[in-house]
């Protein structure tokens, strides 16, 4: 049934992108007819990491994040590639490579889709990155970045609906430290909407994906979903998320002990707030504070908590550019243990081009 449904939407997605005129001038000379952009930005972080773990040393690290893009827009044809390198140790990859149809307020992207709605309003926690999450809030629970197609319509400010259709399931990875790899085999659909009332702002997102290997074993479903608000008025800035995330494990066989185990589900669950204040010389701070349970209904599963706690104190440099001073903390609790808190304390700084 949902495979059968995935194909309809395609089709009727595709049917729509012939259908919808194209909104381009007349053909020119060769070159004279398309733009090129070129942008990016950098934001890294220096300073002191403490694991909280006894025995181990606090020690100074680096957390860092670089993107560079370039857009060409030729009629109603764009073209957009971007790499991205994070710390020290690890090498540039492409982060991003999509054409996209645009015809009034409908676009239709084919290639790596990472739907805005799937946000929190707090992710990064002011740190514009998710390479600092060993102690700030992500808000990526639900984030999602692969190969699809993207449908999207934007009918007013108010209103922008999106929807994606995944080739893979982009939702149940094998690796949680990164954004494309540790894909697994399937599918997966996104429905989000986003748009801005005055000084408030809204983000809608639920997702369902399934793993599966296309050769008639057994699958599993996920499903996640996201509510986020946020009230900026200059000054002042508060937002809240919540996001709900169940992973389903299927039954297989213990590596270690060789005993058949049972299918279990994985529910992760965020609630995070955010209070922002910006002063009359242009310097902000930003404070983020936010709770995560995750739990297993398999037998003798612990429940794990972990609570952020988190500042940002922004000073402007020169139009998008900025330094910062920034504090991290995240306590992980299991069960009924004692709760083993990480920090780290530095200094950053982020400039976009």
């Amino acid at each position: 049934m949902f495979k059968q449904f995935n194909k309809i939407l395609v089709l009727v997605g595709a049917a729509g992108m012939l259908a919808m005129p194209a909104f381009a001038a007349e053909p020119t000379a060769d070159g004279e007819d398309y733009k090129v952009k070129v942008g990016g930005k950098i934001r890294a972080y220096f300073g002191q990491y403490d694991a909280g773990i006894t025995g181990e040393d606090a020690y100074l690290t680096n957390y860092s994040e670089a993107n560079l893009q370039i857009k060409v827009t030729r009629g109603p044809i764009s073209a957009l590639y971007e790499v991205e390198s994070r710390n020290n140790k690890e090498g540039t990859t492409t982060n991003m490579r999509q054409v996209t149809y645009n015809a009034g307020g409908f676009s239709a992207t084919i290639g790596t889709c990472k739907p805005k709605a799937s946000y929190a309003f707090s992710w990064g926690a002011g740190t514009s990155t998710s390479a600092t999450k060993a102690t700030f809030y992500d808000g990526l629970t639900i984030k999602t970045e692969a190969d699809g197609l993207c449908l999207g319509y934007k009918a007013a400010e108010a209103l922008k609906v999106e929807f994606t259709q995944y080739n893979v399931d982009a939702l149940n990875k094998d690796s949680a430290n990164s954004n494309k790899t540790g894909l697994k085999d399937g599918s997966g659909m996104q429905f989000g909407a986003l748009g801005k009332f005055g000084d408030l702002s809204y983000r809608l997102s639920s997702i369902g994906t399934i793993t599966d290997d296309h050769m008639g074993g057994d699958t599993t479903s996920h499903s996640g979903n996201l509510v986020g608000l946020k009230y900026d008025m200059g000054i002042i800035l508060v937002s809240v998320d919540s996001i709900n995330k169940v992973i389903e494990t299927g039954a297989g066989i213990d590596t270690d002990t060789g005993e058949s185990t049972l299918a279990y589900k994985t529910t992760t669950k965020d609630q995070s707030l955010q209070l922002g204040y910006t002063m009359g010389n242009k310097h902000s701070l930003l404070l983020t504070v936010a709770t995560q349970s995750i739990q297993a209904d398999s037998a003798g599963a612990l429940e794990t908590v972990n609570t952020f706690t988190d500042g940002v104190y922004s000073i402007p440099m020169a139009k998008g550019a900025d330094m910062r001073l920034v504090y991290g903390q995240k306590s992980e609790k299991e069960g009924e243990a004692d709760p083993l808190v990480a920090s780290f304390a530095g200094l950053g700084m982020f400039a976009k081009f």
